[in-house]
């Protein structure tokens, strides 16, 4: 997705900035309490430039179907890490995996509204698209 000609060389790409993007809009839904987070007010909390969410991500339902990508991955990893003990009786099989999938919702109630969207990364229902708050 990375298409250097919509950045300026005075905003140049570092190999971070995509994470930084996503953690900044991490914290931004769990703060807000929201999956509308306006792109002006990612890029001056990430202390990028907006343009890098087109150059990484395509546009702004591209960051939050990363986004969600990125945190149901790490919640597959932790899963299947744990029921790949051994030495457990069945009910402590069950219950620990069950905890890594239910706590990230916990603590970042915007995965449940990003998973319950329509199109599922934001790119319908209220607020995906580039116009609501970007």
């Amino acid at each position: 997705m990375h298409d250097a000609a919509i950045l300026p060389d005075r905003f140049p790409a570092s190999p971070d900035a995509s994470m930084s993007l996503l953690d900044t809009a991490s914290s931004l839904m769990r703060e807000g309490d929201t999956v509308d987070v306006s792109l002006s007010e990612l890029s001056k909390r990430s202390g990028l430039n907006s343009a890098l969410v087109k150059y990484y991500f395509g546009n702004k339902a591209g960051l939050l179907k990363a986004l969600l990508d990125r945190d149901w991955q790490a919640i597959v990893v932790s899963v299947d890490a744990l029921v790949a003990k051994d030495g457990w009786d069945p009910e402590a099989k069950l219950r620990r995996p069950l905890s890594k999938v239910v706590d990230p919702f916990y603590a970042g109630p915007y995965l449940n509204r990003l998973t319950s969207r329509p199109g599922g990364g934001g790119g319908g229902g209220r607020g995906g698209g580039e116009g609501a708050g970007g």
